[in-house]
This record gives C-alpha cells, sequence and structure tokens, in this order.
C-alpha cells in the first residue's frame, strides 16, 4: 500500500513538473506584465524542485531492497533513468525560456 501511494506521488510529480516547466511562460502570462517574471522564476523553480524530488524517491525506493522481484527492480530502474532523462530536457528547456525572458 505505501509503495502505490509512493508510486502515485512520483507519477504526479513528475506530469506537475512536466506541465509546469514546459507550460511556465503561458501560466506566466496569465498574470500579466507586472508578475511575469515572478511567476515564470516561480513556475521553473518548482518544476526542477519536483523532478529533484521524484528522482529522489524513485532512488530511495530502488535502494530500499523491499522490491524484491527482479523485473520491478528493472522497470524502476528504466522509470528512474527516464524521469532523468526527461527532467532535464524540460529543466533545460525552462530555464532557457526563463533566461530569454529576462532578455
Amino acid at each position: 500500500m505505501k509503495f502505490k501511494f509512493l508510486f502515485v506521488t512520483v507519477f504526479l510529480s513528475v506530469l506537475l513538473a512536466l506541465l509546469l516547466g514546459v507550460y511556465a511562460q503561458d501560466i506566466a502570462g496569465l498574470f500579466g506584465n507586472d508578475l511575469y517574471m515572478v511567476i515564470l522564476t516561480a513556475t521553473t523553480i518548482i518544476s526542477i524542485g519536483l523532478f529533484v524530488v521524484a528522482a529522489i524517491v524513485e532512488f530511495m525506493i530502488l535502494i530500499s531492497g523491499k522490491i524484491k522481484s527482479r523485473m520491478s527492480s528493472t522497470i524502476l530502474t528504466a522509470v528512474l533513468i527516464m524521469t532523468v532523462i526527461i527532467g532535464l530536457f524540460v529543466s533545460w528547456w525552462s530555464v532557457f525560456v526563463m533566461a530569454m525572458s529576462w532578455g
């Protein structure tokens, strides 16, 4: 039961981080020119933080030794690698958009 909760939490964290990272500029545009840079910076930082938290939780589950099945361990390793790769690309993109908006 606890692992199901952790897997759902990690999945939702990665999904939210992905959406925040990719659509940060659109989200910030909803708040007008006054708060644009503040919201853009906040969504970028939150997106990167969620990716980091998801990777740490996945790694902690992997090294805890509570996963007995070799297949589950292999799947979790693949998910961890995908999370890191996707997180790097989306974080790079959101930092690039933020830096270009700063001018």
